[in-house]
């Protein structure tokens, strides 16, 4: 009997609940203020299915980061993903649009038709209002493999 399962949702959150930590750990010296984030969106495209989503937005003098860990659940496969990206204001507003990009670590519980690698670059857009926010992230390679059909799903988050 395996104790270790990752298909375990207890163990899912104790690893999401390590990563944030580690995290903050990195960035607590020069972090100005941490913002944590739970959401659930579905995905758009090709694959249909739901996703559970956390986030950590840090806020240093150097700008905002954010570090996330994501699982969706898709007809095709179940795919988790553990990404950090720098997000960019357009306006200096406190509830403006952004921009983000980095990178997203994803591993398929079945054949990899989506993502062929498992290092891959993280982008999107979104907006925020008070607590609330709502954001498009993509996923993929960028051509560096094929196939490339990527990752594109919508958020809903709230902000404790």
């Amino acid at each position: 009997m395996k104790i270790f399962k990752w298909d375990n949702p207890f163990i899912k959150y104790v690893v999401v609940a390590f990563v944030l930590a580690f995290f903050y750990f990195l960035f607590a010296n020069e972090a100005k203020g941490l913002e944590l984030e739970a959401g659930a969106g579905v995905t758009v495209g090709d694959l249909s299915g739901t996703q559970l989503a956390t986030e950590l937005t840090i806020l240093t003098d150097n700008g905002k980061w954010e570090a996330s860990v994501g699982h969706l659940e898709t007809d095709w496969n179940d795919i988790s993903y553990l990404g950090a990206a720098r997000i960019v204001r357009v306006l200096e507003r406190g509830e403006t649009p952004f921009l983000f990009l980095g990178a997203a670590y994803a591993k398929s519980s079945g054949p990899e038709v989506f993502l062929s690698t498992r290092w891959n670059f993280l982008l999107g857009a979104g907006v925020e209002y008070k607590k609330f926010r709502a954001e498009y992230k993509h996923i993929s390679n960028a051509g560096t493999s094929l196939p490339n059909r990527g990752l594109n799903f919508i958020l809903l988050n709230w902000r404790f």
